[in-house]
């Protein structure tokens, strides 16, 4: 029986070439963010702390209505 590698081995690059529409890779893009984010807000409400909200429209109202409120 062989030891098991101290590292992962990566499987050989694939040689192929692909092509991605330009509206593909920036969905990919917003997509991957969004997980991060998620992933972030998860981790501080393991905390316990509160997050900021992640829903744009309600972060901008809420930081619109704190800058009122400080004038």
């Amino acid at each position: 029986m062989r030891p098991a590698p101290s590292r992962p081995q990566a499987a050989p690059a694939a040689r192929e070439t692909t092509t991605k529409n330009r509206w593909a890779m920036l969905l990919h893009i917003v997509n991957h963010k969004n997980y991060h984010r998620g992933f972030v807000a998860d981790m501080l409400y393991q905390l316990p702390a509160t997050p900021p909200t992640t829903d744009l429209p309600v972060y901008l109202r809420d930081v619109h209505r704190e800058a009122a409120l400080a004038l």
